[in-house]
């Protein structure tokens, strides 16, 4: 498989610093009960599944998920998009660049020696325009073709929200360091939150926080 490239490595340290923001209130999203329906003369695609948000509290929240699409990854990328939107503005700026699935051949030429070699790793990649000119990457890997398209989306999914929470607190905390005249603070958030804005626009979710 390939190594990280380095727009891979600056969303990981980007990640990084989410999480250093959000501490214990960092989301964890995760896939359960789901269910495709496809219409192959159609070709549309229909999911339903059960959507599992975390934090590191232990407090889980569940959304119902349904949506459509073309194919597994546009149906489930529109139907988390529509469903979360609403309380993360930034998912609307976004749209699937690319999408590619690969065969791990180092693993694949090993599986053959044993059996067929079908139950080889996958590698899905997806490249998310963030709708500010800039092309973010994310992977996951998996014996299921359709396992590893759910973790990409889910990952994907995962940092923006994270990242736009993350710009709304270090909004706060600049404001509320540049209140008490702690220059030192106020330029290490400004530094954070300049890091992070970067991912996509967060205008309007700014906008709504101080109004």
């Amino acid at each position: 498989m390939r190594h990280r490239t380095p727009e891979e490595l600056k969303r990981e340290t980007n990640r990084e610093v989410v999480r250093e923001v959000l501490a214990e209130k960092y989301l964890q999203f995760s896939i359960d009960s789901l269910n495709i329906g496809e219409d192959l003369a159609g070709k549309k695609t229909k999911i339903s599944c059960r959507l599992l948000v975390t934090n590191l509290e232990g407090r889980e929240i569940t959304y119902d998920v349904e949506g459509g699409g073309k194919g597994i990854v546009d149906a489930l990328f529109n139907a988390l998009v529509a469903k979360l939107v609403g309380d993360c503005h930034s998912l609307s700026n976004l749209q699937l660049e690319e999408f590619y699935i690969s065969v791990d051949e180092e693993d694949l030429r090993v599986l053959r020696r044993q059996g067929r070699g079908t139950d080889a790793h996958v590698e899905v990649s997806l490249t998310i325009d963030n709708g500010c000119g800039k092309l973010i990457p994310f992977r996951s890997r998996d014996h299921s073709m359709i396992a590893a398209s759910v973790d990409a989306v889910c990952r994907t999914v995962e940092f923006f929200v994270n990242s736009e929470r993350a710009v709304l607190r270090l909004r706060k905390l600049v404001d509320d360091a540049c209140r008490r005249n702690r220059g030192d603070l106020c330029e290490r958030y400004t530094y954070m939150m300049a890091a992070l804005v970067c991912n996509t626009s967060y205008e309007e979710s700014l906008r709504e926080e101080t109004e």
